[in-house]
This record gives C-alpha cells, structure tokens and sequence, in this order.
C-alpha cells in the first residue's frame, strides 16, 4: 500500500513567507584607550555624556555609600531609639521581679493610679515595664507597700534582650505624696 498526500486540499505550505533572518552584525570589540583604534573610532551622539569607567566606579560607590547610611539610621531609628521619651506613670508598684537567662533585668507590674481610681471605667491592664539593676533594687522596697510612686519611663519599638521583655522601660523613679495626686475628699471618705 502507498500513501500519497498529493490530493489533500487542506495541505498549506509550511515555507510559505518564511524569509530567514539576516545573520547579526558581531558586536565590535569595547577598545581601552592605550589602544590606538580606540582613537578612530566614531563618536556617538551621546557619548559624551556616558560616564568613564572613573566615573562609574565613584557614582557606584556613591549610591553604595548611601544605602549603608540609610540602613544604619533606620536601624537606629526603629530598633534602638525610643519613640516616646519622658513619659510619666502614677501608680503602685505591684511585682518586681529579676529575670532572664542571659541578660538579667527587673521586670515589673504596676497598678495605675488612674485605672484604680477611676470609676467610671472598668480596668484596663497593668502598666508593665522593665528596668535596670539599680532601680529595679529601689522598685522591690515599694513593692506592695501601698504608697504611690510616680515613675518616669521611655517606650520603645522593639523589646531588646539587654533591656528587658518590656518595650518600655523605666529610667526613673520618685516617691509621691499621696495627698498631690489622691483627691481629697475621697481620702476623707477612707478615714
């Protein structure tokens, strides 16, 4: 048996516009200007505005210059600078305790001064906080003592394991007369 495809109408010629492409021009050689070819060649339009290899190399580390600075200052900015400095707290120091397996810093509770004494709204939370050796000493004498304290603390973005579990930290503390921040006529009712 012989196949024979001479009578198909639907046979389409698969060269039919196909015109090869011409063969690309090889790219000419990048010359050094040691080289005396590098001399006759044609100077483009805009080659005199084409950076030297000089100039490449400084705009590079320029940008590269640039983009450590960057990266250092938003390190510092988000990581290790507190984006809220001397804010104060009235309260009574509830817990104060040493933790940490490497880095050792006082962590703490205290209740609100505010919270406690507002009735109009329900307790919120605790004002939790970190704090270095030195105050944290000073912190564990109020702990539990029923005198209110006002302490001076700085928040930051990330808690860091030099600094505590807290993201903020206080760096500050005083005693308070009870009498200054307690109204009077609701300590003439305690009595």
């Amino acid at each position: 048996m012989h196949f024979d495809n001479t009578e198909d109408d639907d046979k389409e010629n698969l060269f039919n516009g196909f015109e090869p492409e011409e063969p690309k021009k090889p790219k000419e050689p990048a010359y050094q200007p040691d080289d005396p070819r590098y001399w006759d060649r044609d100077e483009g339009e805009w080659d005199h505005l084409r950076p030297t290899s000089v100039g490449r190399k400084l705009i590079m580390w320029g940008i590269g210059a640039l983009s450590v600075l960057l990266l250092v200052w938003l390190a510092w900015r988000f990581v290790f600078a507190p984006y809220a400095e001397d804010a104060v707290q009235y309260g009574y120091i509830d817990t104060v305790e040493r933790r940490g397996d490497f880095f050792k810093t006082y962590e703490g509770t205290m209740l609100p001064y505010k919270t406690l004494h507002d009735t109009t709204r329900l307790y919120r939370e605790d004002f939790i906080f970190s704090t270095s050796d030195k105050l944290g000493a000073v912190l564990r004498e109020y702990q539990n003592s029923g005198r209110p304290l006002r302490v001076e603390y700085r928040t930051y973005r990330f808690p860091l394991p030099w600094r505590g579990e807290s993201k903020r930290v206080v760096v500050r503390v005083d005693t308070v007369n009870p009498d200054s921040i307690i109204p009077a006529d609701w300590l003439r009712g305690r009595q």
